[in-house]
Formats: structure tokens, C-alpha cells, sequence
């Protein structure tokens, strides 16, 4: 705004020297938009406060520019749209956090199907937020200890579709492979125990 403003200024004092300065109403004239986009791209940010500055300053250079007063009268309902606007935001991911809690208390239940649906559920709509990647690493890890537990008592079935929900998430973890070693290196085992080899 001081920038646009004060070239603003500058141009007004050399037309009042010399009236016919095409330069100066040139960039007296380049200076108002400036004034008008700066505005415009305040209250695009929600910075209503430095939208009202700059287009008080066009207002001041010409109090008759169109652009300068349709922008003013759409201010206020801009600023309304835009808290709205935050206003859900804020509450979407409020909830997201609060969905992403209750995969966390499932998690720790148990309860891997229903953490697996919240998990599904938030990164589908907010795969950056931070509660959404906290959920994440505690899925993966509750995936790799139940499947080390399913290996423990033989359930090696179950261990390989836990490892396969695992991999559906983070395929690139090197703990897949080996859970697999784990439960191929415990069949052996089990075999050799039963006779088997």
C-alpha cells in the first residue's frame, strides 16, 4: 500500500506542475489499479483490514473510481464469506482431530477394524494433518505387533492379512518383509517340531 500510495503522490505533485503529463496520469492511473489488486489480494488472503487501507487510498486518489467502490460495497460480504469459510474449516478438522482420537482409543482396545475405517476415513480428507499421521504410525505399529503376536500362537493366516493391511497403508516398510521371514522362519520351526521336515 505505501509503495503504490506514496508513486501515487509523486504523480499528483508532477500533474500539479504540468497539467499534460501523459507519464504521470499514466502512472497515477497504474498506481490507482495497483491500489485496487493489492486490495483485492488482502482480502483474497483475509487480510480485510489491508484491503480496507489500500482501497481508502485509491478512494482518496480518485473518490469516483468504480473499481475502488465496487470493491468497498463487496468488502464486508467478502470478509463474511471468508469467515464462514474458516469457520467450517475449523470445524472439519476439529472433527478430524476427534476422529483421529477415537482411532487412537480403538487402537488401544484392539480393536484394529474400526481404527483402520477412522484411519480410512481422515486421510481420505485430511492426509496432511498431523493427528491423521500420528494415527497412521499407530496403526502401522499396532499392525506389526499383532502380527508378531498372531506369529507367536501360530495364527500365521491371520498374521499375513495383518501384514497385508499393514502394506495397504505404507507399502513401502521394510517391517513387511520381514514379518514374512518371521512367519516362514516359525512354520519351519512348527514343522520341524511336528515331524514334519
Amino acid at each position: 500500500k505505501g509503495d503504490f500510495s506514496a508513486a501515487a503522490d509523486v504523480y499528483i505533485e508532477v500533474l500539479e506542475l504540468d497539467p499534460e503529463s501523459k507519464q504521470a496520469e499514466q502512472g497515477l492511473s497504474d498506481a490507482m489499479a495497483s491500489l485496487i489488486t493489492a486490495a483485492q489480494k488482502s482480502a483474497d488472503k483475509g487480510d480485510f483490514d489491508t484491503a480496507r487501507e489500500n482501497i481508502a487510498s485509491a478512494l482518496k486518489l480518485d473518490a469516483e473510481s468504480v473499481a475502488a467502490n465496487e470493491l468497498s460495497d463487496e468488502l464486508p460480504a467478502l470478509e463474511k464469506a471468508w469467515k464462514q469459510r474458516k469457520a467450517a474449516e475449523a470445524q472439519r478438522l476439529q472433527m478430524a482431530r476427534e476422529a483421529a482420537a477415537k482411532g487412537s482409543i480403538a487402537i488401544r482396545d484392539g480393536d484394529l477394524q474400526t481404527a483402520r475405517q477412522v484411519y480410512d476415513e481422515v486421510a481420505t480428507e485430511y492426509p496432511t494433518l498431523a493427528s491423521t499421521g500420528k494415527l497412521k504410525d499407530e496403526l502401522l505399529n499396532a499392525y506389526i505387533t499383532t502380527t508378531r503376536a498372531q506369529i507367536d500362537v501360530e495364527e500365521y493366516d491371520l498374521a499375513y492379512n495383518l501384514i497385508e493391511a499393514g502394506r495397504s497403508i505404507s507399502p513401502e516398510r521394510k517391517e513387511w518383509l520381514l514379518l514374512e521371514d518371521e512367519i516362514d522362519n516359525a512354520k519351519t520351526k512348527a514343522r520341524r517340531r511336528l515331524g514334519g521336515f
